[in-house]
Order: C-alpha cells, then structure tokens, then sequence
C-alpha cells in the first residue's frame, strides 16, 4: 500500500478491529489469527464441528479479553467484542489468492456503522463514517456523509528514491492521495504520498 518496509493499518472507527489483519488457518490447522498493525497476534480456535456458522474461542491472552469469533460462511468472519462492537471481514480473491477485507464495524447504538470499500486488489478505497438515521450515502456523498476516499497510483511517476524533492513523485499501486469528503461539500485532499 505505502510500499517496501511498511505496513497498512486503517483502522476506520476508534472501536472495533478494522485494524486487524484476518489469516483464516481453519483448514489447514483449525484456527484464525487476528494480527495488529504493531505484529501482536490474537488467535482463536474453532470450537466444535459442522456447517456454517463455525465458532471460535480465544487462545491465551485472547481467551481473557470477552471476544469470540464466527466465520458466519465461507466468505464471511465477525468479530464480536464485549462491549457489543462487531467487525466484519469478508473474503476476496487477488492474484489467485484469498485475503479477508474490512467490510464494516458496527458499535453498540443507532447509526454507528462504518463502512469500508475495497478493490479489486483488496486495498481500502473508502471508509465511511456512521450515517445518520435518515440519510443515504450509497450514491454521491450528501449532507450527513463522510468518508475518506484512498487513491492509488496507477502510474510510476518518481524518477529517484532520495532527498531531492524533484525526483518525488508516485508509485504504481501504492497510495498516492486520501479525500475527505464532508455534508455534501467537495472533496478536500487531506494527505499526498
């Protein structure tokens, strides 16, 4: 996202694991890990056996903090905490593989939803902040929406790496600007990479 040597974290919300990058290891040894931005893993075992919904229980340190984990279908997994905050990831495909993708986090209360948009390379377009009851932010972003849109760059534009601020420029694939959009107004470039 960024490039070599770093590492994503869009966190969205204050609450909820949006944070988190999903490996689903069911298949192959039973369990899922939740890995944070800093490395720290959280892993929770499948309990049980059948068909979806497949249950999780926390390991260790993760056992001790309330959370349990579903994987609701194949392409689905939510995190329940225990303040009553859900995160949900779903699945994508990219390069032939499949990575789990921040889809929403819901807090506990009315109109508290963040939503995130991902493309097809499974990267963070857009977070969108809880809508209010009333509204609608599905099409052009009106009064009560807000989002940051993440752009990426679809062309190498940097003739060097180093301290000369004319050789800068984009990276193929990686971020190249982030929007906010707020109540409708146009949007306003709040970062350039």
């Amino acid at each position: 996202m960024f490039g070599p040597g770093w590492t994503s974290n869009i966190p969205g919300p204050a609450s909820g694991s949006a944070n988190r990058i999903l490996t689903d290891s069911t298949d192959s040894g039973g369990y899922v890990t939740l890995t944070s931005a800093e490395g720290a893993p959280a892993v929770y075992t499948r309990v049980g056996s059948g068909s979806y919904p497949y249950r999780y229980a926390g390991v260790a340190d993760t056992a001790a903090d309330g959370s349990t984990l579903t994987k609701d279908s194949a392409t689905q997994f939510t995190l329940a905490e225990v303040d009553g905050t859900r995160t949900t990831w779903n699945s994508a495909t990219v390069g032939g593989s499949t990575i789990w993708v921040d889809d929403r986090v819901v807090e506990p209360g009315n109109a508290n939803t963040s939503t995130f948009t991902v493309d097809a390379q499974g990267r963070t377009t857009r977070i969108l902040a809880p809508v209010p009851a009333g509204v609608n932010c599905s099409g052009a972003l009106g009064a009560g929406c807000r989002a940051l849109t993440i752009s990426y760059a679809t062309s190498t534009t940097a003739t060097a790496d180093g301290g000369d601020p004319a050789t800068w420029g984009d990276y193929t694939g990686r971020i190249s600007s982030i929007s906010m959009s707020l109540n409708g107004a146009a949007p306003v470039e709040v970062a350039r990479y």
